[in-house]
């Protein structure tokens, strides 16, 4: 999917045993080495010893940056998601366990540093697999596996005016599970996201974008879409070495564009 501010392309890796991708770019344009000028971001959940923390690294002119821990508390961090908006402010998100609660947390890189960690509200009774991405006018919006009570759902929630958005369904209710939503965006900077939901006697790939104003009617995606997911050894990746785990891994890669795109 193209990026419409400052002719970047995106492009999402996440590893949690496998590997999703977007097919903004080719995978061989996201793999860090000789000669690719990208910026890349990467995120991943890593034991301290104690509990799984949130770690981050930029790659900028062929160099991974030193990883910084973001979190330093008393939760379980893991399954993390980050994104750039246009003026270089970054947004992490993740899922904390702590307590018997599964929560939300988020933080936002600016003026150099990592603020303070905070809970991106929901009153849903769980909330996993967070997914972030910034649209084409800078706002950043999360979609999430949650559940109130019942079966889990998509929702999602969007940074407006300093503060999330009440969460809410971006499909209508059902009888069936839905799970491990990804975020990107369309042509027009629109936020799509594509998840998992139980269909017949199976888990088929959905599909629904932000038209302006609502999230129009899921599209079953054909059989195909659903190859998308593959391992880490077939992707020949070649993930920085102070990365001693690689089950939650998330790679947000930025492709430079030296002309306009069609």
């Amino acid at each position: 999917m193209k990026w419409n501010l400052g002719l970047l392309f995106r492009v999402g890796i996440f590893m949690i045993l496998t590997v999703s991708w977007a097919t903004a770019a080719s995978l061989d344009e996201a793999v860090p080495g000789e000669g690719n000028d990208a910026d890349m971001e990467i995120i991943w959940a890593e034991s301290d010893g104690l509990r799984h923390e949130i770690f981050v690294s930029s790659y900028r002119s062929g160099v991974w940056t030193e990883p910084v821990m973001i979190t330093d508390d008393n939760a379980d961090n893991l399954q993390p998601s980050i994104d750039v908006d246009s003026s270089g402010k970054k947004w992490a998100v993740w899922s904390a366990v702590e307590e018997g609660e599964l929560e939300l947390r988020y933080s936002i890189f600016e003026d150099g540093k990592w603020n303070k960690v905070m809970n991106l509200p929901s009153e849903l009774s769980s909330n996993i697999k967070p997914s972030i991405i910034v649209d084409g006018k800078d706002d950043p919006w999360v979609v999430w596996s949650g559940n109130n009570g019942d079966l889990d759902d998509i929702y999602f929630s969007r940074y407006v005016d300093g503060e999330w958005t009440e969460e809410q369904r971006v499909h209508a209710a059902n009888e069936v599970p839905d799970i491990l939503p990804y975020l990107d965006t369309d042509e027009n900077g629109f936020p799509t996201v594509i998840w998992d939901s139980y269909i017949g006697e199976s888990y088929k790939k959905l599909q629904s974008t932000w038209n302006g104003e609502k999230w129009v009617e899921p599209l079953l995606l054909p059989s195909e879409a659903e190859t998308q997911e593959t391992t880490i050894e077939e992707l020949d990746i070649t993930l920085p070495e102070f990365i001693t785990d690689t089950r939650q891994v998330f790679l947000r890669v930025f492709e430079k564009q030296t002309q306009q795109s069609k």
